[in-house]
């Protein structure tokens, strides 16, 4: 257990410490913080020695010159050291999230396709929110603490060892009475952690599927599985608090037992003469106030360990091996469109085998077509072309080069992808373009906008090119999205265009649009369509058919039509249904 903590502090300290100026200004703020503060119970012992007996009134206002010096200091100080503590806290989180972000973008689509869109934003949200509050934890309550421990402790020692002796036994007895407890609150804040990620899992499909659930009148049985995780998570979570009072109260009951012992030796050395009566006050301020610091240090010092096991996520997280990595040194060619699969297999980890030794050859600007039914591996194809994975086996050859050479920069910028459902940021019509090129000027995006056949239409919008749009686009149709998506594309202008079932969700008349610009503008393009609808490969004089992971034929629509084999019986039970229905 301690060799992760180890693990977990030496990470966050790492991250902290490339702020290392403010971080040491910060302890230094604390120290001084710390020590005027605790200086005013030593000004009220020589009041009571010196100034009250000796009726001295010019010393009387030398006391309280200083005492107000002090006193008026501590607020100047104390805004520097939160003006640090904020500045390498803020820093710190968003070098985490900096480096969450670019581990996401490295572990790609084999990340993003198993593990749920709640998960991955719990680690912004959740987990990256608990780092905050260790640091937060740490720099604004466990030093300040530490350093006023530590003062009013050496104060002790100056004034009486006895008493200091008995102070640093109870401190111990302290910390030693909270061990039993330790490991089962760690079990306990773990289990926490891990029921808190699947609760807020089933709050985000909860809420996300609303609209499915209202249509199948299933309100009941979402509500049923909701309080099922909320009521699991609550439960752990009660044991978890529970560990904690077990602790809070074995150490509190060493500090009640602590008073009681603190006045008997106070007194017993008053009686016999070794310390004063100003002594005895000035012991009891510090060892009231050293325990009350005490307390509130361990309580902070619990919170920080329970959060730790977020750190230890995270960590973890950006520990995830990546499964396609850039080439060390990677090749400077211009891509123009070339493609070749060379006897190329892929399956997911150890699965079956999604593709079985595909051999096929695009030439550049060549508009070939994949159709197949589905999950017979047709988008499979093209994302190994992008290496969003690598194969199992095979090579995939680009202008020649395997694309394992060129970086993902520039093979990625040389490919397009118009998907079925295109991604709409909630931003302006114009930025949603200019994502395709963000230093592309505003006659440009525009230019794009009129081939992508969607300027008439971004005109009408309330204003226009600057009209900021909803969560998903929701106000524009499907075919509107379509055309923002392929204006993009426009605006990007790389060599090769992936297709996939991008126009199946679109009505005819959208459908007609799009193919006539894909005819005008990408004529030149390599382009590759994945299609299960027949009307949009009409006329390619090259299509794939893929069956169970194979290329079972190959050839123009035509011909594939006359040969009667697999591609008419997609084309024929297609054609059956439509009109069946």
């Amino acid at each position: 257990m301690w060799k992760n903590y180890k693990k977990i502090f030496s990470w966050l300290f790492q991250i902290v410490f490339q702020y290392k100026e403010k971080l040491f200004l910060m302890i230094f703020l604390h120290l001084l913080i710390s020590g005027c503060s605790l200086v005013v119970p030593v000004y009220f012992k020589l009041f009571i020695d010196f100034i009250i007996p000796s009726k001295d009134i010019v010393l009387f206002i030398i006391f309280l010159t200083l005492v107000f010096v002090v006193i008026s200091i501590i607020p100047l100080l104390n805004k520097m050291k939160e003006t640090c503590i904020s500045t390498v806290i803020l820093n710190s989180i968003k070098n985490v999230q900096l480096q969450v972000l670019k581990k996401q973008r490295y572990l790609g689509f084999d990340y993003f396709e198993k593990n749920p869109v709640s998960e991955q934003l719990s680690i912004y949200s959740g987990d990256i929110n608990y780092v905050s509050n260790i640091y937060d934890a740490l720099f604004r309550t466990v030093l300040a603490k530490i350093f006023t421990i530590c003062i009013a402790v050496i104060i002790i020692l100056n004034t009486d060892y006895v008493i200091f002796l008995f102070t640093i036994l109870v401190i111990g007895l302290y910390f030693v009475a909270g061990l039993p407890f330790e490991k089962r609150k760690a079990e306990a804040d773990e289990r926490i952690t891990q029921s808190r990620k699947e609760y807020h899992t089933v709050a985000y499909e909860t809420i996300s599927s609303l609209p499915t659930v209202c249509s199948y009148n299933s309100e009941e049985w979402i509500k049923k599985r909701f309080t099922k995780y909320l009521t699991l998570f609550n439960d752990i979570f009660v044991k978890g608090i529970m560990i904690g009072f077990y602790t809070g109260s074995a150490r509190q009951l060493i500090l009640l037992i602590g008073r009681v012992f603190i006045l008997i030796i106070s007194f017993l050395r008053i009686r016999s003469g070794d310390i004063a009566i100003s002594d005895f006050i000035l012991v009891n301020t510090y060892y009231f106030l050293c325990f009350s610091n005490l307390t509130e240090m361990s309580s902070r010092i619990v919170d920080m360990f329970s959060y730790l096991h977020h750190a230890k996520f995270i960590i973890e997280f950006l520990d995830m091996e990546v499964t396609v990595k850039e080439p060390e040194k990677p090749v400077n060619h211009k891509i123009s469109g070339e493609i070749e699969f060379r006897n190329v297999s892929f399956q997911y980890n150890s699965d079956k085998q999604i593709l079985k030794n595909i051999n096929l050859k695009i030439n550049k600007g060549e508009h070939i077509a994949l159709v197949g039914k589905s999950g017979s591996g047709k988008s499979t194809i093209a994302k190994l072309i992008a290496r969003f994975y690598d194969p199992s086996s095979g090579e995939i050859l680009i202008d020649g080069i395997s694309n394992k050479l060129y970086s993902f920069k520039d093979l990625r910028e040389s490919i397009g992808f118009i998907f079925q459902e295109p991604f709409i940021y909630s931003m302006s019509v114009k930025d949603n373009i200019l994502f395709g090129r963000p230093e592309a000027t505003l006659d440009e995006v525009i230019d794009a906008a009129k081939k992508a056949m969607a300027h008439e239409f971004i005109l009408q919008l309330k204003d226009g090119y600057d009209t900021v749009l909803g969560k998903q686009g929701h106000e524009l149709s499907s075919g509107q999205k379509q055309r923002i998506s392929i204006a993009r594309i426009i605006l990007k202008n790389p060599s090769i265009i992936v297709l996939d079932e991008a126009t199946s969700n679109l009505d005819n008349i959208s459908e007609a649009y799009i193919k006539k610009m894909l005819e005008t503008y990408f004529a030149d393009k390599t382009l590759i369509v994945i299609s299960h609808k027949f009307s949009n490969i009409k006329g390619f004089k090259k299509i794939f058919v893929i069956d169970d992971g194979n290329i079972v034929e190959c050839g123009s629509y035509e011909d594939l039509i006359r040969k009667r084999g697999k591609f008419f019986k997609l084309y024929k039970y297609q054609t059956d249904r439509t009109w069946g229905s």
